[in-house]
Order: C-alpha cells, then sequence, then structure tokens
C-alpha cells in the first residue's frame, strides 16, 4: 500500500467512526415499497397514497432513499413483488443488493370511505421491525401521507441504534475471523477486483483492498499479478461507484462489488457473490471508498467462510 492510499484509508476510517458516533449526522439508506391494497377497491386509493409517502420520505433529511428502478431490479432478482411480502430473511437480501439499511413498507386496510395505512419499518441487518399506521378519510390523502412520513423518519432516527447494525471495530472482526478459522489450512490466493467511479478507473481498488487486507491478516499467503502462479485460489471481479443525491452537507454515493472465486487446479467455482453499499460523507471520494471498502470487508467474510469450510 502506497503512501497516498494509506493517508486515504486513515480518513476513510476516521469518516465512518465519526458517523457512527454520530448516526444522526449521516442519512440512513432506506428502501420504500408500493402500499399494498387490502382489497381491489383499494388499489386506486393506495397508489395514490404510496406515490404522496414516497414523495413526503423524499424530502425527509434523515433518510436517503434507493431509486425505485434500482428496487425494481431487486425485486426482479429475488421474485418480490413490488408491494412486499418482505420478512427479516428476504429483508436481508434486499439490503445486500440495494445497500439499504431500512425498509419500509405498508399496507391499506379499510373500506372506500375511511383507509387506514399501516407501515411497517424493518432493520436490514438486525430484523428489527417497527410499525406506525394514519387514517386517511376523505380529501386528506396528501396530508395523511405527509404524517406518516414524518413519524416514520422520527422512527428510523430514534430507533437507529437498534434498526442499524453498529460497525464493528476491524480489530474485533479480525480476532473473530481468526476464532472461527484456527487450525485450518489457508489456501494461497491471488486478486484482481479493477475498480470504477462512474467513468474513471481508480488507481487503487478499494474493495480490492480490503480484501487483500483481509485475508492477509488472517494469515492467508496472498500473491500479486506477477506471481500469481504460486496461488491455488483465483479471486476475480469489479466494483463500481456512482455518485448518489445530495443530503443536506452530505453526498452519497452508491458502491457494487461482484466476485467470483475459483480453484485454479480444477476450474471449480468456489464462490459467486455481489454486495451492494451505500455510503455518506462531505467528500464524493470519501463516500465512494467508504462504500467499495464496506462492500469488499463484508464479501471478504463470506470468501473466508468458503475458503475454510468443508473441501474448499
Amino acid at each position: 500500500m502506497n503512501k497516498h492510499l494509506a493517508a486515504l484509508c486513515s480518513v476513510m476510517s476516521l469518516a465512518t467512526f465519526a458517523l457512527a458516533a454520530d448516526p444522526a449526522a449521516a442519512p440512513v439508506t432506506t428502501a420504500v415499497f408500493d402500499v399494498e391494497a387490502a382489497s381491489p377497491s383499494l388499489k386506486d386509493r393506495a397508489t395514490q397514497f404510496g406515490a404522496l409517502l414516497l414523495a413526503g420520505l423524499s424530502n425527509q433529511p434523515g433518510l436517503a432513499l434507493v431509486e425505485r428502478s434500482q428496487l425494481d431490479t431487486t425485486l426482479g432478482e429475488l421474485s418480490l413483488g413490488a408491494s412486499g411480502l418482505v420478512d427479516s430473511s428476504s429483508a436481508a437480501k434486499v439490503g445486500r443488493l440495494t445497500g439499504a439499511r431500512v425498509l419500509i413498507t405498508a399496507k391499506a386496510i379499510g373500506t372506500t370511505g375511511e383507509m387506514t395505512v399501516v407501515a411497517k419499518v424493518i432493520g436490514t441487518e438486525t430484523g428489527r421491525v417497527f410499525a406506525a399506521s394514519k387514517i386517511v378519510a376523505g380529501g386528506d390523502t396528501e396530508a395523511a401521507a405527509n404524517a406518516l412520513a414524518d413519524e416514520l423518519a422520527k422512527i428510523v432516527a430514534a430507533r437507529a441504534s437498534v434498526l442499524v447494525a453498529p460497525p464493528e471495530n476491524p480489530g474485533a472482526r479480525d480476532a473473530r475471523l481468526q476464532a472461527a478459522i484456527a487450525g485450518k489450512a489457508l489456501p494461497a490466493v491471488t486478486i484482481s477486483i479493477p475498480e470504477q467511479h462512474v467513468t474513471r478507473p481508480v488507481r487503487d481498488p478499494a474493495a480490492q483492498t480490503e480484501i487483500s487486507r483481509t485475508l492477509i491478516r488472517l494469515g492467508f499467503p496472498v500473491f500479486d499479478a506477477e506471481s500469481a502462479d504460486k496461488a491455488s485460489i483465483r479471486i476475480t471481479g469489479e466494483a463500481i461507484s456512482e455518485l448518489g443525491p445530495r443530503h443536506g452537507d452530505f453526498l452519497s454515493c452508491r458502491a457494487r462489488v461482484e466476485l467470483k472465486v475459483v480453484n485454479i487446479a480444477t476450474g471449480k467455482i468456489l464462490l459467486q457473490d455481489s454486495q451492494t453499499e451505500v455510503a455518506a460523507d462531505i467528500s464524493e471520494a470519501v463516500a465512494a471508498k467508504t462504500a467499495l471498502e464496506t462492500a469488499g470487508g463484508k464479501l471478504a467474510e463470506r470468501i473466508v467462510a468458503v475458503l475454510t469450510g468443508p473441501k474448499p
């Protein structure tokens, strides 16, 4: 690692711990589902309410909403409808593919005269669920949607400590992984995960660096491209980051890392995986690097589990 990358990693670490110390400072990445209608007669009103609720939530400074196209793509991959059927297990998968740390789902029940919208706030990392509801009578749909949006944003802010998993200290994570692989054979590895931020290549790939750092600290022999013939495991992939919306003083960046782990001798694919993360910072570069680093760290854990499990 060169001195510039070391300095940048230091800045990212400081930024990460600063945001962790003050969780209200950075917006929470949130995916908002369509409002589900309990009966066909409520479908049009539920759709209208859902559009107004989404608009109200998008104006909440503490929330960074996942773009609808990204959410629709993810729901297609998971074979989930846009209106939900989300439980704690599928919530974790949605979070992994979109970077959302919180999901908001809602259901409209009642009659055409008076409708009640019951909303759930689900933590994708912790599985915790909180609920809120709003009665919609007559022509006050917009006011009710805005009021529910305010209430849901307050729940996210007040319950952030149990909805969002706290960041794990890198030293504690390494110690936990060391204990899990104690006494197991560690294969030699080579890693190549080039990275782009929007349309420009990145000189020091953060995801690759984080995966290499984790494996090296755990004792895996890691070889560069020039000595790849010494490795028995090849990890390849690609990473991309892009600028997202601004939220107050913060810029958000979304990053996705895709990789493949292959046994070189047999050609067998041991793992094909991806991770999406969103990070916010006052600097676009730091936000992008933090998102990539976080995604790389989570993938590194899954790589370690595959390489040290039965018959890697």
